[in-house]
């Protein structure tokens, strides 16, 4: 199996996982039937809770307390959870009441639990004639209902065996009215505890959404030319947003207007889509990456202007219009991931991937927030959210290391275009003369001089790493070329152990050898001595280049360590050692009596 393979289904893996555990603690209970629940086989000591699912009695433009139940008769029954305008030809505005009778054979004053999700627009929620839950106010018309969106959580004390729990409903500010989201019973601890399990996963992925956010911004504040890491830290704050305003809002004040929470919810939403949108097409740039950005972000600016000048009642009707593009968008963003497969670019497939997990996702959760299909896992986007981030930080983490490296590789050519011209003169004038009295001396020159040039320019590792040989051997053609130039003037002795056969950092040696030839030893009238030693410390190799040089004050401007331009090539090995092990270069330095530079490198 090879690595992407594995890579796979590592994923596949993580997600079952995620899917399981993710599922919560609900029991397999009996479907409310005619607005009755039989629960009596229910175990409410167990560790489960059980969900109110099934038909419920249910009376329009009627708001019914528990004493007026015993003359009032239900228009129908109708399935909890699900809209009232979504089964039955009612309008999305207007009010009702909902009663069950659950049959349990628990005893009188038993303290049990309920959660209720968000309930459009408001609504109040009694166990026989006891208030339990409310959110907003209710009201038979838009001017006395207050709006509130926000889930809640309740413990009561069970008048009996037997009792009848009474929802009233009112809805003047969304397009969608009645109980639209699973509400669950149990003992008061498991209740409790559901509410926590759903709040910790929740923060957890908030936490991590912003987090990563943050990171992100960071790396363009850093690095503005990584432009889509600016997009990616923007798809998710707009992802920390839109969970938020769909969940337990934990970073979001749930007593914000109602039509506030909704125009954020929507807005976040929208934007986030049209942020992946860019995301993926600054990675995958193509002629249709460039025409579906474009008309994203027309939609997204028209669909911002209805959220912002419309009453909620009014575009929360394109919610399935919205629900479609948000689809089309995913679907596109995998057309745009081909395209850029199909011109060679790299990490396409966990791309791929993430986004057709996010699909797969969202598409469950609209059809379960739509109440057109049931499921035992109930919201499961949060999953895809969260693989989603695991597989981007991956890919981008990939991204910065290609990145750093391309930015290395070109700071090594700039070191290596610092042959100055006056040095290629010089061999070439070095070569001439030593032809006129000794071809074969000249012949070897240019070997050493062709070998010098090959390896100085040889940046397909891009690791940046190559053999120790080759590096002692790219020091000894430069040598090599030097002392024809310089004679007896210049001495180097290589003391170098035997039989290493490891990988170190390119362009180290030789040009640290350079630096001790030019501003060490050939500045002295007499020349100078230098000895190059590499040897085995346990762990680690150790390098030192010394000469018997004229020295340096190192505390001076233009020296190494005050990090002028003079020294870049020193500079840039000493970030580029640090960089890989930790530790750079080691320098000392004495006016009159020469320099002594060593470093290390694991092995």
């Amino acid at each position: 199996m090879d690595i992407s393979k594995k890579k796979l289904l590592a994923v596949f893996v993580i997600f079952i996982l995620l899917l399981l555990t993710g599922c919560d603690s609900i029991s397999s209970t009996p479907k409310a039937d005619h607005g009755t629940i039989n629960l009596k086989e229910f175990d409410f000591m167990g560790k489960a809770n059980a969900d109110l699912d099934g038909q419920w009695n249910f009376y329009w433009n009627r708001l019914l307390e528990y004493q007026d139940l015993g003359t009032e008769e239900p228009d129908f029954t109708t399935y909890v959870p699900d809209t009232w305008n979504n089964e039955h030809d009612l309008s999305g505005e207007g009010f009702a009441t909902y009663t069950l009778k659950v049959v349990t054979d628990l005893p009188e004053e038993y303290l049990a639990g309920i959660s209720i999700g968000t309930i459009s627009s408001s609504y109040k929620l009694f166990v026989n004639e006891k208030l339990v839950a409310s959110t907003g106010r209710v009201g038979r018309n838009a001017e006395g209902e207050v709006g509130e969106y926000s889930p809640k959580t309740a413990v009561f004390n069970v008048p009996g065996s037997e009792f009848i729990i009474i929802i009233q409903v009112s809805n003047f500010h969304y397009a969608r009215g009645g109980i639209w989201n699973r509400i669950y019973i149990g003992s008061a601890d498991n209740i409790l505890k559901l509410e926590n399990t759903i709040i910790g996963k929740e923060t957890f992925l908030l936490g991590t959404l912003f987090i990563v956010a943050f990171f992100y911004l960071a790396i363009f504040y850093l690095l503005r030319e990584l432009r889509y890491t600016l997009y990616f830290s923007l798809v998710c704050l707009f992802a920390l947003v839109t969970v938020d305003t769909v969940g337990q809002f934990i970073f979001i004040n749930s007593s914000l207007n109602f039509n506030a929470v909704v125009c954020i919810w929507y807005s976040a939403t929208t934007w986030l889509v049209f942020f992946l949108i860019l995301f993926m097409h600054k990675l995958y740039k193509s002629y249709f990456s460039t025409i579906v950005s474009a008309i994203y972000l027309a939609m997204s600016l028209i669909y911002q202007t209805l959220f912002f000048f419309l009453p909620t009642r009014y575009y929360t009707r394109l919610a399935d219009v919205t629900n479609f593009t948000e689809t089309a968008a995913l679907l596109c963003i995998i057309v745009i991931i081909l395209v850029g497969a199909g011109k060679g670019h790299k990490d396409w497939i966990l791309n791929l991937l993430s986004i057709v997990m996010l699909l797969i996702c969202y598409i469950h959760d609209i059809l379960y927030w739509t109440n057109k299909i049931q499921s035992k896992y109930g919201e499961i986007f949060i999953i895809g959210v969260l693989i989603g981030l695991f597989l981007q930080m991956i890919i981008q983490a990939k991204r910065i290391r290609e990145y750093f490296n391309n930015k290395t590789s070109a700071e090594l050519m700039l070191l290596q275009a610092q042959i100055k011209p006056h040095f290629l003169y010089n061999v070439i004038n070095t070569v001439i003369s030593v032809s006129r009295y000794d071809a074969e001396k000249s012949r070897d020159l240019l070997i050493d001089f062709s070998q010098y040039l090959r390896k100085s320019f040889d940046f397909k590792n891009m690791d940046q790493m190559a053999s120790l040989n080759d590096e002692i051997e790219l020091a000894k053609a430069y040598i090599a070329i030097e002392k024809v130039r310089f004679g007896d003037r210049l001495q180097v002795n290589f003391d170098v152990e035997e039989k290493i056969d490891v990988k170190v950092p390119i362009l180290v040696l030789q040009p640290i050898i350079e630096n001790a030839v030019v501003h060490g030893v050939l500045p002295k009238t007499e020349g100078g001595r230098i000895d190059v030693s590499i040897k085995k410390k346990g762990s680690l190799l150790t390098f030192s280049v010394e000469d018997n040089g004229i020295g340096m004050d190192l505390k001076a401007p233009g020296t190494v360590k005050t990090g002028e331009k003079s020294n870049i090539g020193i500079l840039n090995i000493d970030s580029r050692l640090r960089g890989y092990y930790g530790r750079g270069l080691d320098i000392k330095s004495e006016i009159g009596k020469g320099t002594y530079i060593s470093w290390d490198i694991d092995i």
